[in-house]
């Protein structure tokens, strides 16, 4: 199977002074039905809040709503092509959403079609993954076998990206949204225009 590896930088749906100084990339790499990605978080993090990180917990319990916090994203759909043959019967080109806490939490949902049937994929019962925690940089990593999702001779389409909290001049939490690319008049993960890694 050949190897596909895409760097990655994430940029923030409103360019503001609250983000800057925060920069956030990193890498996607294909095996077959291995995934390999990388983020890192880096500059001005002090004014981050990721909650009380874990490096060592290795617990990683399942968890709602995390994009209520700082957390790290991605979704992942077959590409249909420009023919439309990986649609299902309906129509509709079913996805996944993957979020890791820097706590150590994880879940990952399906979706029949844009944002419709949302339900826990069970076809995960674990998922673990490393954080790295340094005073320059928080970084994630991720090794995710998608083969009960996807088979490896399919196309993938993907998208990364982060929900940031970070504390503006009076101290309060703000939510920040990065993607690899925005669409439209609101932050929207869910947008399959935003699935520009394939």
């Amino acid at each position: 199977t050949m190897t596909k590896v895409e760097n990655f930088v994430l940029h923030p749906f409103t360019n503001n002074k609250l983000v800057e100084g925060i920069v956030v990339k990193g890498s996607v790499r294909r095996d077959g039905d291995v995934l390999t990605l990388n983020y890192s978080v880096s500059g001005e993090i002090d004014r981050i809040d990721f909650g009380k990180i874990q490096t060592q917990k290795c617990v990683f319990e399942r968890k709602d709503k995390l994009w209520e916090k700082t957390c790290f994203e991605f979704f992942i759909m077959k590409d249909r092509g420009t023919s439309g043959h990986d649609v299902d019967e309906t129509g509709n080109a079913p996805y996944w959403e993957f979020n890791l806490s820097p706590q150590e939490y994880w879940n990952v949902f399906s979706f029949s079609s844009y944002r419709n049937d949302m339900k826990e994929e069970d076809s995960f019962s674990s998922l673990p993954f490393k954080v790295a925690n340094s005073e320059k940089e928080v970084g994630l990593s991720l090794i995710v076998d998608v083969k009960s999702l996807i088979s490896a001779s399919s196309s993938i389409k993907m998208s990364v990206n982060m929900v940031i909290l970070i504390k503006n001049s009076n101290g309060d939490l703000v939510e920040t949204f990065w993607a690899l690319k925005h669409f439209g008049e609101t932050a929207d993960f869910h947008n399959d225009k935003a699935f520009v890694i394939n």
